[in-house]
């Protein structure tokens, strides 16, 4: 988008807080996930995050929650972690995303125990790799692939569970 003509995220964050009730905390976190490891885009830190899965789930303790005041103040957050996302120049696109990366917004308010969550995903997408391309892009794709793969299947099981075709 442009000033003129916002995108979807400059609209959804103006609007969130357009309505967010009075009392109500916002905080973001941005993750990446590139060849199967998980980074925090807002950390100095360049060490993959460790998961954990405990009793409300699967969580990354190390990763940083950063609250913000205001849309404005979220953009600059988000824009922050897209600057060191993984990218790279593909056949299709210039500045390619080589990773897929997740933008989480918690909302809570006074009294509530669980935060409502927004995660805005972007999926890296799957390229063909020629047979003189260098081993570090074969990597990439062969993980991207991979875990499109597997995003294609869960896709896939949540559709039979809606339909009732399975419990």
């Amino acid at each position: 988008g442009s000033a003129a003509q916002p995108g979807i995220l400059p609209r959804t964050f103006h609007k969130l807080f357009e309505l967010l009730p009075e009392g109500a905390k916002v905080e973001c976190s941005y993750i990446e996930i590139y060849n199967e490891q998980i980074f925090d885009l807002l950390s100095a830190s360049k060490l993959p995050l460790n998961l954990r899965e405990g009793l409300n789930g699967v969580h990354a303790p190390d990763l940083g929650i950063h609250p913000v005041a205001d849309s404005a103040e979220m953009l600059q957050v988000l824009s922050k972690g897209d600057q060191v996302k993984t990218v790279a120049a593909t056949a299709m696109n210039r500045t390619s995303s080589r990773s897929h990366s997740i933008f989480t917004v918690r909302m809570t308010k006074d009294g509530q125990t669980q935060p409502n969550c927004f995660h805005f995903i972007d999926l890296a997408g799957s390229e063909k790799i020629g047979a003189q391309e260098a081993s570090t892009r074969v990597a990439e794709a062969q993980a991207i692939n991979k875990s499109l793969s597997a995003l294609a299947n869960v896709i896939t099981e949540l559709v039979k569970t809606a339909n009732g075709k399975k419990c």
